[in-house]
């Protein structure tokens, strides 16, 4: 227990550093720490004073989670730094020092929660707040000396009066162009230490973290230089009192962690530096009156103001999104942010069928040329027909020619019948129309949570069910008809929000279906069907459904079969995370794999762990695995390259990653064929997939995967990879 507490105190240091640059690496960490002691009393001051307010977060009682990331410390960090660099030291200077700790974590605390009331950060505004009562204190504390390198503008520092400077020269450049010379010593301001060779450190410690990151500080960089020239502002003014780190956490904070990265990010960046900038110089003069410096004062306004107005927006907008879950890195954020795009969108609608059971053709589709039009235009219609695509056999005169009259219609949704026509007599003429009673026979279906379905021109006497009735999904309605206004047998199908018999329309796609059309089978997911397509429901596979419909509380135990396996027995449960989602542990490792089920489709949406865990696998492997009877169906995904890809193929790829992707990692899977004994077997499924990379049309490493599904579940799973990776494995359901 003392060791992982011991930990834990190491972590919130080194977190407190990192956490300048908005991010929880080791490499960040370490380096800023490196950094920040290239002046030694500097470096001293910064670390007792992270030391000193985590120490006071934890006795008083706050969140050792927040402690261990940091967001006590980083803040602390900035004020101790501030208060070495501004004045002598001395017995006084002690005492302060100790009372402005205490300060910022009451400050801490209060602005973090009254901020987070409208999902807004504190920042460093903790930082800004007690350094201005320290300076403002100072004129009533004779003690509380300059220092003498304050006075005079440079940055030279002493111990205690014993002579020792700084570690590295101001003046030395490298030889650097003017550009790279000053990026470096901005960076390095960050500690209030503007020195080339300290900068080139931090560059390093954030390259290896993040690419992205790195973009947006040159970017950031980039702009405020230019700003500044193209003010009349001096840009020397950069590197002292963090005016030029202010353009560097406002690039990180606004191009890349509280937003996905994205060129519509960056370009955010580059029109709101200028405004920085004027903000800035703004303050300065209106502070100095009170001896006072901005500091970081001005980032936090805008960031702060740019988040709110985000957070206010009534229509979503995809160009500028925020950040849901927060990685602490660009690259984990934007991938994995790609990669669920699907299943968040999938997520938002209910799992609407087809309300037909066969094959039937859309003869009107949305916003059609006859009936759909204006706010009645998001409707469907359906008719059955033949091979040469005629929709009756015979004259074609009465409804009994029509091959859809009398066909079984069913509800496309779980939900309650909530209303009931059933007084229109069919029309017995073909081209005649009841426009008095424009819907003819009809039920409207209350599915819950504002969604109304409402299925129209039935068949009288054939609806089946009764008002206050509750229908399971594919519960037969009724037969389709001829009533109201139709010229001929159809079936009226469309989705509102309100009750009334020929509400407004409201678009809405249907979860799954078959897409019959100029001879090609497709599957459509989450769309509407076209007009004058064929199309036909998924019927799920219910030995598939059931083997792989995990449930929490589930354990499940695999045995390998082989020796070439990662471990000999592994085992997973099943559970629930607080936002309501499924996944799976390793019960070995931690190792955490999030998926959907939905009966029709098996989706591993998210991984979190190790490379080498056998749960890694199966991720890779059940991507994304039909469940129904159409065998003939190939699924195409991209896989995260963060979740697969080559790591230096990957780190080259994150620069140009938010604005396009060039390494796409394919998947696919399909149902594979028997052989043996297990081909007589009709309650034996097979599911093969594969996984490989795409660099410039070079094909890199791939993994393959075949699973033997039977009715009491997932009963081998054999594996390969490129890499001469090859297992076998058996399941076993533990409870």
């Amino acid at each position: 227990m003392q060791s992982q507490s011991l930990i834990s105190w190491w972590q919130g240091i080194r977190n407190s550093y990192a956490q300048l640059f908005f991010s929880l690496s080791p490499w960040v960490g370490w380096g800023s720490i490196m950094a920040s002691f290239a002046s030694p009393w500097l470096g001293l001051w910064g670390l007792a004073s992270v030391l000193a307010t985590n120490a006071l977060a934890t006795l008083a009682g706050q969140d050792r989670q927040a402690i261990k990331e940091g967001m006590f410390g980083f803040n602390a960090l900035l004020l101790g730094l501030a208060l070495a660099y501004r004045y002598h030291p001395n017995p006084t200077l002690a005492v302060v020092w100790l009372s402005a700790m205490v300060l910022l974590v009451l400050l801490t605390v209060w602005m973090s929660k009254r901020l987070a009331l409208s999902g807004l950060p504190a920042l460093t505004l903790p930082f800004v707040g007690s350094m201005w009562v320290v300076v403002l204190a100072s004129e009533r504390l004779p003690g509380l000396e300059p220092a003498h390198h304050f006075a005079a503008g440079r940055f030279e520092y002493s111990l205690f009066g014993l002579g020792m400077p700084s570690i590295l020269d101001e003046s030395e450049h490298f030889g650097l162009p003017l550009f790279w010379s000053s990026y470096f010593k901005v960076l390095s301001a960050t500690f209030f230490q503007p020195k080339v060779a300290t900068g080139i450190l931090l560059f390093i410690a954030l390259l290896i973290h993040s690419r992205i990151q790195v973009l947006l500080t040159l970017l950031g960089f980039s702009m405020a230089f230019l700003s500044f020239r193209y003010l009349g502002a001096d840009t020397d003014s950069l590197v002292y009192q963090l005016a030029g780190p202010n353009f560097f956490f406002l690039a990180i904070a606004v191009g890349g962690f509280y937003l996905i990265p994205s060129t519509a990010s960056c370009l955010t960046v580059v029109a709101l530096t200028p405004v920085l900038a004027l903000i800035h110089l703004a303050l300065m003069p209106v502070l100095h009156r009170f001896g006072l410096a901005p500091y970081t004062l001005s980032f936090n306004l805008l960031t702060i103001l740019l988040l709110f107005l985000l957070k206010q927006r009534s229509v979503w907008h995809p160009w500028l999104e925020l950040t849901g879950i927060q990685y602490y890195s660009p690259e984990k954020a934007l991938y994995k942010h790609q990669a669920g795009i699907r299943w968040r969108r999938e997520s938002r609608y209910a799992r609407f069928r087809l309300p037909i059971w066969g094959a039937w053709k859309i003869s009107q589709g949305y916003d059609g040329q006859h009936t759909h039009l204006k706010e009645w235009g998001k409707a469907l219609d359906f008719v059955v027909c033949d091979e040469q695509g005629r929709h009756f056999c015979g004259q074609g005169n009465q409804p009994e020619d029509f091959y859809g009259y009398g066909k079984p219609v069913v509800a496309p949704l779980e939900g309650y019948i909530h209303r009931i026509d059933n007084h229109v007599y069919d029309n017995e003429e073909i081209g005649d129309v009841d426009t008095d009673r424009n819907w003819g026979n009809c039920v409207v279906i209350n599915h819950n949570n504002g969604l109304y379905s409402l299925l129209a021109h039935l068949k009288k006497d054939s609806i089946q069910v009764v008002v206050g009735q509750w229908v399971e999904k594919g519960t037969l309605i009724g037969s389709c008809g001829n009533s109201g206004r139709s010229p001929e047998p159809h079936l009226h199908f469309q989705i509102q929000t309100t009750p009334e018999v020929g509400a407004k329309t409201h678009a809405y796609p249907m979860a799954y279906f078959m897409e019959y059309k100029d001879g090609k089978e497709q599957l459509r997911c989450f769309e509407v069907p076209q007009e004058d397509c064929l199309v036909a429901n998924i019927e799920p596979d219910g030995v598939l459904a059931a083997a792989l419909r995990f449930k929490p509380g589930m354990r499940l135990k695999w045995t390998c079969s082989d020796t070439a396996a990662l471990a000999a027995v592994v085992e997973w449960r099943c559970a629930t995370d607080a936002y309501n989602q499924t996944y799976l542990e390793c019960m070995d490792t931690g190792d955490l794999m999030w998926f959907s089920h939905d009966g029709v489709m098996f989706h591993a949406f998210d991984y979190e762990g190790k490379r080498s865990s056998l749960l890694y696998r199966f991720y890779l492997a059940a991507y994304r695995i039909f469940m129904a009877e159409q065998q003939g169906v190939t699924i195409h995904e991209l896989i995260p390259p963060i979740d697969y890809g080559n790591r230096f193929i990957l780190a080259i790829h994150d620069l140009f990653a938010p604005f396009f992707s060039f390494y796409p990692i394919n998947y696919r899977s399909s149902f594979g064929s028997l052989s043996g004994a297990e081909s007589q077997d009709p309650d034996i499924r097979v599911i093969e997939s594969a996984v490989d990379s795409n660099f410039l049309n070079l094909r890199g490493a791939a993994s393959n995967s075949r699973f033997i599904i039977g009715p009491t579940g997932i009963n081998e799973w054999s594996m390969s990879g490129s890499d001469g990776f090859v297992a076998s494995y058996n399941c076993r359901i533990l409870g």
